[in-house]
């Protein structure tokens, strides 16, 4: 699936591009991108006011040679697409928190569980902080989900923790959510917070898992 970008000058512009027409999500791309009818694409979205890129799948449906193309957001992304237009519309609102948290790439083993789910997700966390982490997800929790997580640590221990969703899109081209966190005051949630520490202070970043 091809990845499009598409950046708008200010949430009016991404507005005046979006529509909701019979129950479909139709977003007008003016973009150079050559795409063939009923071909799945992947959005990342961006405009002033948005906390990060949003990720969003879609189909093309109508090219308008010169000018761009008509796409159908795939409702099972729902969740975001209303996220993104809330922001636009100022029906949501979001507060930007300047992180001092050293964030350090990871290769964990993580389950997750959404507050109301009956299930938990296995996945990989792919970033870790003493603040937070992002989860790599194809289909993402909305943004503000009370989730629980279980992160396995290289050295074979776990840390349960509970967080929320902040947001949702792509960390380095990887799909996904961000949580933010309180590390736990258990003997896990110490040796957690000691491989951070030793990681700010070395540059060492213990956080994948060991070589079969």
């Amino acid at each position: 699936m091809r990845i499009v970008t598409l950046a708008f000058a200010s949430p009016a512009e991404f507005l005046s591009a979006y529509s909701e027409v019979d129950r479909r999500s139709l977003l007008f791309a003016r973009t150079r991108t050559e795409a063939s009818p009923g071909e799945a694409l992947l959005l990342e979205l961006s405009f002033p006011g948005l906390p990060n890129r949003a990720l969003l799948r879609a189909t093309a449906r109508e090219l308008r040679p010169g000018e761009g193309m008509l796409l159908e957001i795939d409702p099972a992304d729902g969740s975001t697409r209303d996220f993104v237009a809330g922001i636009a519309r100022g029906s949501i609102q979001v507060s930007f928190v300047e992180r001092s948290h050293g964030r350090y790439p990871a290769a964990l083993p993580v389950e997750y569980r959404v507050d109301g789910a009956t299930e938990s997700q296995r996945s990989t966390l792919v970033d870790l902080s003493s603040g937070g982490a992002f989860i790599r997800a194809e289909t993402s929790p909305p943004a503000g989900s009370a989730v629980a997580l279980a992160i396995d640590l290289a050295d074979g221990h776990t840390v349960e923790v509970a967080g929320r969703v902040t947001w949702t899109g792509a960390s380095d081209a990887v799909p996904g959510f961000g949580v933010d966190f309180e590390i736990p005051a258990s003997d896990d949630g110490r040796r957690l917070r000691i491989l951070l520490r030793e990681a700010e202070q070395t540059g060492n970043v213990p956080f994948a898992p060991p070589r079969p």
